[in-house]
C-alpha cells in the first residue's frame, strides 16, 4: 500500500470509496466477491488474531441469518421445528462477505489516510471536522498503548491474582474505567490547547506535505470513469439479485458484465501502482 499512500488525500479518498461503498449499494454476490479477493492480498501485514476474527464474524453472520431467517423454499432441515433455508445460508454468506470486505477497507483506509491528510484536506473548508477526524484516528493507536501501560500498572498493584472469571471481569472493569478517564481528560486537554492557539477562529496557513501532480491527475479519470460506469448498470437494475423466497442465480446480462468489468477495473488501482513502482526500484538497481 506505500504506492497508494504516496499519492493525493483527495485521490485515497475517492479510491476507497469506489473500492468498498458498491458492495452495499449494487449488492451483487459478485461485486462482494470482486471485493473480498482484492483486498485480501493487501492485508498481508495483519496478523493472524484479525484474519481469525473476520473469519468468526463471516461464520457467525451465516449462522445467525440462518437461524433467524425462515424465509426461502430450499428447505435444509428443522431446527427446533423451524426451517432452516439454503436462501437464508446464502444471503448470510453474502451479508458475511460483504461486512468483511468493508471492514478489510476500512482497515487499509485507516492506515493510509492517516491524519495529516485528513488534516491536509479538510482544514481550510472544514477546520473543526479535520480536527476531530485527525484527532479520532490518533486516538486509536494512543488508547492501545495506554491500555497496555494501565493493565501493567494495575498488575503491579495486585490485580489479575486470581485465576476466577470475577476477579479478571472487575480487573478490566478497573482497567477500562482508568482509560476512560485518561480519554475524556486527554481530549479535553487538546481542545484547549488548540482553542488557546485560534485554530478555527479566523484564516490560517496550512503544512501541505502532498501535492496535486499529474500523475494524481491521471489516476482521476481511472477511478471516476470505471465507478460511473459501474453505477449505470447497477442503477438501471442490471445487477438486482433476489435472495428470497428462490436465488435468482448470479446476473450474467450484459450489463452487468459491463458492471464487473469496471469494478474490477477500480480494484486493480493498487496492483498497478505496486507494480510500477516494483518495476521503477529494478531499473534502478540495474543502473547501480
Amino acid at each position: 500500500m506505500n504506492a497508494l499512500g504516496k499519492r493525493h488525500p483527495l485521490i485515497l479518498l475517492l479510491f476507497f470509496a469506489a473500492a468498498a461503498l458498491p458492495v452495499w449499494f449494487f449488492s451483487s454476490p459478485v461485486i462482494t466477491l470482486l471485493s473480498l479477493a482484492a483486498v485480501l492480498p493487501l492485508t498481508g501485514r495483519e496478523g493472524k488474531q484479525f484474519h481469525l476474527w473476520m473469519l468468526l464474524l463471516l461464520a457467525a453472520a451465516v449462522c445467525v441469518n440462518g437461524l433467524v431467517s425462515h424465509r426461502g423454499q430450499t428447505v435444509l432441515l428443522f431446527w427446533n421445528d423451524h426451517p432452516l433455508t439454503a436462501e437464508a445460508l446464502l444471503y448470510g454468506l453474502h451479508a458475511g462477505a460483504a461486512l468483511v470486505a468493508t471492514l478489510y477497507w476500512c482497515r487499509l483506509f485507516s492506515r493510509t489516510m492517516t491524519a495529516d491528510k485528513w488534516l491536509y484536506l479538510l482544514g481550510s473548508t472544514l477546520p473543526k471536522t479535520a480536527l476531530l477526524l485527525s484527532g479520532a484516528l490518533r486516538f486509536f493507536p494512543l488508547f492501545a498503548g495506554q491500555h497496555k501501560k494501565i493493565r501493567l500498572a494495575q498488575q503491579g498493584i495486585g490485580l489479575y491474582k486470581e485465576n476466577s472469571l470475577l476477579d479478571k471481569i472487575r480487573a478490566e472493569a478497573h482497567v477500562f474505567s482508568a482509560l476512560i478517564t485518561w480519554g475524556l481528560e486527554n481530549g479535553v486537554v487538546t481542545a484547549d490547547s488548540m482553542q488557546a492557539r485560534g485554530y478555527g477562529t479566523g484564516s490560517c496557513t496550512r503544512y501541505a506535505p502532498v501535492r496535486f501532480t499529474r500523475a494524481d491527475a491521471a489516476l482521476l479519470p481511472m477511478i471516476l470513469l470505471p465507478s460511473a460506469a459501474a453505477a449505470v448498470p447497477a442503477a438501471t437494475g442490471a445487477l438486482q439479485t433476489a435472495w428470497y423466497p428462490l436465488f435468482s442465480g448470479v446476473p450474467l446480462g450484459a450489463g452487468a458484465w459491463v458492471a464487473y468489468a469496471a469494478y474490477a477495473a477500480v480494484l486493480l488501482l493498487p496492483y498497478l501502482l505496486y507494480g510500477k513502482e516494483a518495476l521503477q526500484w529494478k531499473a534502478c538497481l540495474s543502473r547501480m
